[in-house]
């Protein structure tokens, strides 16, 4: 695995590096960032990043920033609950810093692939034939280029784990 040099500060002023694994340098310093404590940050002047580069450590740190409000304000409001007190204005605080977030996120690209934003490479299997049915389990179409089950055992169906399921929900129950 390819690792980079991080130049990083201390509270002191004092500069180290910290050998990080990364293709490139915006990847390592992404990786370090959000593992440094307060006291030690990196050094921005000897990073050389482009300026998307920059933009995107700057919000991801405000995302975690905003992460670690939240986390309060949840805390905040469970023990609000407890004491019998309101928590709308804390709620109200809660929905704000979501929509910050989800919006920064979003602004980065970050957790497209989770929500269907980045479309999957489209399959290379292609099933070929004529149309020689319907699968008696889940109702798709069995073509006959396809290996599928024999179906003069019980019937039709498109695969093996169709023809399982089909055996098991069809049980007789012995009376």
């Amino acid at each position: 695995m390819e690792t980079r040099l991080i130049p990083v500060i201390d509270a002191s002023g004092y500069r180290s590096y910290m050998e990080v694994p990364g293709k490139t340098f915006f990847e390592a310093a992404c990786l370090i960032d959000g593992l440094l404590s307060e006291a030690v940050r990196l050094d921005m002047s000897l990073l050389h990043l482009t300026e998307q580069e920059l933009h995107e450590l700057g919000v991801r740190k405000e995302c975690r920033q905003i992460r670690t409000q939240l986390l309060y304000l949840y805390q905040d409001s469970i023990d609000a609950l407890n004491d019998g007190h309101s928590i709308q204005q804390l709620r109200t605080r809660i929905d704000e810093l979501t929509v910050r977030l989800y919006e920064l996120e979003e602004s980065i690209g970050k957790n497209e692939e989770y929500e269907g934003l980045i479309v999957p490479r489209p399959s290379t299997h292609r099933i070929t034939g004529e149309k020689v049915g319907q699968c008696q389990q889940c109702e798709r179409a069995v073509y006959s280029g396809q290996k599928y089950p024999d179906p003069e055992e019980e019937g039709l169906f498109c695969n093996y784990h169709c023809r399982t399921l089909y055996r098991r929900n069809n049980k007789k129950s012995p009376l």
